[in-house]
């Protein structure tokens, strides 16, 4: 008599479950004014890791564009203020 009767997905689908886990990643880079973090989750660790440190890039270039639109901002009302007087 048998006792289970496994087809050959199923055991497929048991041994993906056991061998492929999903890996977290968190990353943090830290400046002397700012912290700056990036996390992702993936099935390889090698692809869990460059989709956190492009999130973490992205992060960087975002906050340096915001930093110079205001000193571009700050540069060009001095300079129409200046022009007024």
């Amino acid at each position: 008599r048998r006792r289970h009767t496994r087809s050959s997905t199923v055991s497929w689908a048991r041994e993906m479950c056991i061998r492929d886990r999903l890996i977290h990643c968190r990353l943090q880079f830290r400046t002397a004014n700012t912290q700056y973090y990036g996390s992702a989750e993936a099935w390889s660790a090698e692809e869990a890791y460059k989709l956190a440190l492009n999130r973490l890039e992205r992060q960087v270039v975002e906050h340096k564009e915001t930093k110079l639109s205001e000193e571009q901002s700050r540069r060009h009302i001095e300079n129409l203020l200046k022009g007024e007087l």
